[in-house]
């Protein structure tokens, strides 16, 4: 394969990994598995995702920006063109409309302590692996 058709990027680990041409170094470089890689620039607040395709290039999928624009509410901001499904808590509640023409998705959190929400994720994190990932009904 032509080099023109893709650039290098180190990843945190020392890897050197193909990326499409078009890809921008970033801050810093994650591999966080065989078929995915995130690049995190620190200066905007943003992260890209990228997938492997069949040529074993890096391919873009995506990216998310974080934004404080108020001292109380922290602003997620998601770009892709490829949303399949969007399923809201642990139960998985879908949006039941058309994702074809969607290609952002904000979300707004608040930033102010709430002693009762923070004593139930302690709880919950005393009695559950949080880190598991919950399963399809």
């Amino acid at each position: 394969m032509p080099t023109e058709n893709f650039t290098l990027i180190e990843t945190v680990s020392g890897k050197w990994v193909k990326a499409q041409k078009e890809t921008e170094r970033g801050t810093f470089a994650i591999e966080l598995s065989e078929s995915i890689l995130l690049i995190i620039y620190v200066s905007s607040s943003c992260m890209t995702l990228h997938i492997k395709d069949e040529d074993d290039i890096y391919t873009y999928v995506g990216d998310q920006t974080l934004k404080s624009s108020q001292s109380s509410t922290l602003s997620i901001w998601l770009h892709t063109s490829r949303f399949e499904k969007v399923l809201l808590s642990r139960e998985q509640f879908p949006i039941k409309e058309s994702l074809k023409n969607v290609h952002d998705l904000t979300v707004l959190l608040t930033t102010k302590p709430e002693k009762e929400n923070n004593m139930k994720i302690l709880a919950l994190s005393r009695d559950t692996d949080v880190r598991s990932e919950p399963t399809d009904p």
